[in-house]
């Protein structure tokens, strides 16, 4: 499964545990299975998580339960971030009721008295910088302040613990999930994607659309549109192919439809979008049809937090 949809997150340093930092423009709706923790460093970002739509700017804290569909869209400018993904599997065998944990709020900060924010930004920074340290026993320091973290997370915002029969269904839920969007990926260029997904699924044509819309909270149809635009949005930029004929590999059934679509997002034709480029710095960005981003190294998050926020002051 690629890794734009259901992101299969790897930890290079701390089994666990990864913090980075990223310049993003745009993030297609995806899921994994860890906690995510983010603080916007600059500018603002569109947030989509499950049916929830808001808008977070500088300073903002915001958390993604594990396994929660989530799309990230950048207002104007590249918005940078930085993020903390803890696996529901941390520390399992000290703390299990970890994953089974629900937290009430995405957007914390009313949650969140100026001591309790200030402590717990504090920390997920000390924290960020000592995983990125290139000294070995950092870890260590990484880790104890990640503990620390999820400390702040547990005492201050409101939560619930599922129980065993809630925890095996959203299991369930989420391989289903998964494998739906594994066969969008695959076959998105297709007709009857819909009925194919049933299918596969052993459902009905009608259970498989609702439970589409209740967990994405947008019509399959929707979705697949969006989907495309995305992939056509990419061949229009990056080749020179003709645009009736990217629409043709997409599965737009005619540039009539590409061409709505682009109008509403862009407010100009597909002709016009060709000429469209994203500004970046000179940066390495990480940019397919679903995802335009641009990973800092540990030495630019290092730098960049640096001139942030004041590091000194010991967590």
């Amino acid at each position: 499964m690629a890794e734009n949809e259901h992101s299969i997150i790897q930890y290079p340093k701390i089994n666990h545990i990864k913090f980075y930092i990223v310049s993003i423009h745009y993030r297609y709706p995806h899921l994994h299975n860890a906690f995510e923790l983010n603080l916007i460093l600059q500018g603002s970002l569109r947030m989509k998580i499950s049916e929830e739509v808001f808008v977070a700017h500088a300073g903002d804290l915001i958390l993604v339960n594990a396994n929660e569909v989530h799309e990230l869209t950048a207002e104007n400018a590249n918005a940078v971030l930085l993020s903390m993904q803890i696996s529901v599997n941390f520390c399992k065998e000290y703390f299990p009721i970890w994953s089974h944990t629900v937290f009430h709020h995405h957007f914390v900060r009313p949650d969140l008295n100026e001591a309790q924010e200030k402590r717990l930004k504090s920390l997920l920074c000390h924290a960020a910088v000592a995983y990125w340290s290139s000294e070995s026993n950092q870890n260590y320091r990484c880790l104890a302040l990640s503990c620390l973290v999820l400390e702040q997370l547990k005492l201050c915002l409101p939560q619930r613990e599922m129980n065993y029969t809630e925890s095996v269904s959203r299991q369930k839920n989420t391989m289903r999930l998964n494998r739906i969007l594994s066969f969008i990926e695959q076959h998105y260029a297709e007709r009857n994607i819909l009925s194919k997904l049933a299918a596969q699924e052993n459902v009905t044509l009608t259970y498989m659309s609702h439970f589409f819309h209740d967990n994405f909270h947008i019509s399959f149809r929707d979705y697949l549109n969006i989907y495309r635009f995305e992939k056509a949005m990419y061949l229009l930029t990056t080749t020179n192919r003709s645009i009736l004929d990217i629409c043709i590999e997409v599965g737009f059934n005619d540039y009539k439809t590409f061409n709505q679509l682009c109008r509403k997002k862009y407010n100009c034709s597909a002709k016009e979008c060709r000429k469209m480029t994203l500004q970046f710095s000179n940066n390495r960005i990480i940019s397919n049809a679903l995802t335009i981003q641009y990973m800092f190294s540990d030495k630019e998050s290092i730098d960049y937090l640096a001139n942030q926020y004041s590091l000194d002051d010991d967590s």
